[in-house]
């Protein structure tokens, strides 16, 4: 009988080395330890365009910033936090952390 191989469960700072390393051909997020390709199609842009052309403006601030949560840095299409939220911490030199609150939507 064959046992099934565990996966590797990456760290956020192990993807980040990775990443800013090169080590990937494609485009790829972290999600709950496992990295998973991101597939974008060429409608892609012009709908998260749109989208966030539609989103109010006052009070909030809709970004498509990678969202570290856990063990995850995923890349939602957009997101958006109160125009008052300070980061909570970061995750490498570049990634803000957001307090749970103080993510109001993500798409």
């Amino acid at each position: 009988m064959t046992e099934p191989g565990l996966a590797y469960h990456w760290s956020p700072g192990e993807f980040l080395r990775a990443f800013e390393a090169g080590a990937f051909d494609h485009r790829v997020e972290l999600v709950e330890g496992e990295i998973w390709p991101v597939v974008i199609g060429s409608w892609h842009g012009d709908a998260v365009g749109q989208l966030l052309a539609s989103l109010p403006r006052s009070g909030v601030r809709p970004t498509t910033s990678t969202l570290p949560t856990g063990d995850s840095l995923p890349d939602p299409d957009c997101w958006v936090r109160p125009a008052s939220a300070v980061p909570v911490g970061t995750v490498g030199a570049r990634l803000s952390r957001w307090a749970p609150e103080d993510v109001l939507l993500v798409v």
